[in-house]
């Protein structure tokens, strides 16, 4: 059974470090399960990491979720959120990967040891792709 509250949430104030650690290895031990059958979540994000009772990490949210095989640039429709997005995602022309779950992964794991910040806080979303993407913002 699962909680129900999200990991970020879960996570606030009551985690040690080791906690954290282990929270973040069962998401990459999640994600490698996944790739090995060749599927990508398409949109790994904290809130769409559930706690079960035991404080054991649950995958949730698989609605964008694709075999690997099946992906197309016509199909290709990212759900990351523009602050998981790889630059790669950020491109026009571009498709779900492996690759881009890790990036996501790379952003979840800075949630979890920053208790629910994410990368470039204080910038509206329009903005925060210019420095990804290799743009240079204007002051």
């Amino acid at each position: 059974m699962v909680s129900g509250a999200s990991m970020v949430s879960e996570v606030y104030g009551d985690s040690s470090e080791p906690d954290l650690l282990r929270i973040m290895v069962e998401i990459s031990r999640a994600m490698e399960y996944m790739h090995s059958a060749h599927v990508v979540h398409g949109d790994l994000k904290g809130e769409n990491v559930l706690l079960d009772n035991d404080l054991r990490c649950v995958l949730a949210d698989f609605g964008h979720s694709k075999n690997i095989s099946q992906i197309s640039y016509k199909n290709a429709k990212h759900a990351h959120g523009l602050r998981w997005q790889s630059p790669e995602l950020m491109a026009e022309h571009s498709l779900l990967t492996k690759e881009n779950n890790v990036y996501a992964f790379g952003v979840t794991c800075v949630e979890i040891v920053t208790f629910g910040s994410l990368p470039l806080p204080m910038m509206p979303d329009d903005i925060v792709k210019k420095p990804v993407l290799g743009m240079r913002l204007l002051c």
